[in-house]
């Protein structure tokens, strides 16, 4: 009776021990699957660059929160600017992080909304006590522009002379040699650098433009439909209107700078 007992007792116990490996055994892991990823073109300027394969510029930086918004996971590879229209339009990258766009590109690919935009700002010589408030101030001026820049407000002003040259700082010297009257650099980029270099205090910076030019992202249309980018456009105006847009811009330098000038007439 005793022997048969212990057996009744032994079987309830591994019984028991089965159900409780049964109950606590660990659930299955669940594969999830990976995001689809994004090749965005990065031209190595200071809207959009790489430094140690994290992005950074204000372009980038936005284009990079953005685009993991909506569910993609971006890698990114440098590329010249003269290479970024083909690369984006034979769909070897997904994504320009900086393009211009213009009525040829638009046809061939899908563009953001504005990110930032740049403006033409007048400088002139330190000292010069040359004020420009209006486009006739420029009557009987020779001013420096940029080899293959519209200038379209220029057009119209009469007995000014407009010369070209290949870079910035090739019109910036010019202007200091007194071989121009007045350069126009670019509002957010060259004002950027010429700061960091001391070149702004040998010049005068007008507060109005003569024209501007919006920077924008361009989603290659083998990849992204129109109503994609208009989904990244309600989530740029909205990030926009957030302390983490301010925060890139401090970051970057450029938070006295992105502004709305008003233009010269």
């Amino acid at each position: 009776m005793i022997a048969l007992r212990w057996l009744y007792i032994l079987a309830a116990a591994l019984s028991f021990n089965a159900t409780a490996q049964t109950t606590t055994a660990a659930p299955d892991v669940v594969a999830t699957a990976p995001l689809p990823r994004v090749l965005i073109g990065v031209p190595h300027n200071v809207f959009s660059k790489l430094d140690q394969g994290r992005p950074t510029g204000i372009m980038l930086e936005t284009l990079d929160t953005l685009v993991q918004q909506m569910g993609y996971q971006p890698s990114y590879i440098s590329i010249p600017p003269s290479d970024m229209v083909a690369a984006l339009e034979s769909g070897q990258i997904d994504i320009a992080s900086v393009r211009i766009q213009s009525a040829r590109s638009k046809e061939k690919s899908h563009f953001s909304a504005p990110i930032v935009t740049e403006f033409n700002i007048p400088i002139t010589r330190a000292g010069s006590d040359m004020k420009i408030r209006s486009l006739a101030d420029l009557q009987g001026r020779t001013i420096a522009g940029r080899i293959g820049f519209h200038y379209p407000a220029l057009e119209n002003v009469p007995n000014m002379k407009l010369e070209r040259f290949d870079s910035d700082a090739a019109m910036v010297r010019a202007l200091l040699l007194k071989k121009v009257d007045i350069a126009i650099i670019a509002g957010l980029s060259d004002i950027f650098m010429f700061r960091t270099e001391g070149v702004l205090r040998q010049v005068d910076v007008s507060d109005a433009a003569i024209g501007s030019v919006p920077l924008r992202a361009a989603f290659s249309a083998k990849r992204f439909t129109a109503e994609q980018v208009a989904d990244f456009n309600k989530r740029l105006a909205e990030f926009q209107q957030g302390d983490s847009w301010q925060d890139v811009l401090d970051r970057n330098g450029f938070a006295d700078l992105v502004k709305d000038w008003p233009a010269i007439q």
